[in-house]
């Protein structure tokens, strides 16, 4: 993603609109592993935002495929 990050008001925010700005440009299902990359952070910070997004029905993760 965006590799430059200005100083945030909201991280967990960011992380999220980072999260679901990828999603929407992936053509096809992605790993956590995936996603932790393409946003430039760690697995667990990936892992507790994509439950948080599907808690809220943002994503919908896929046992198969959101994993490690």
């Amino acid at each position: 993603m965006n590799n430059k990050r200005r100083p945030s008001l909201v991280p967990a925010l960011d992380k999220g609109f980072d999260i679901l700005k990828f999603m929407v440009t992936a053509s096809e299902p992605q790993t956590l592993t995936q996603i932790s990359r393409s946003v430039g952070r760690s697995v667990s910070e990936i892992q507790r935002m994509v439950a948080c997004l599907q808690q809220r029905s943002y994503l919908v993760r896929n046992s198969r495929v959101l994993s490690n």
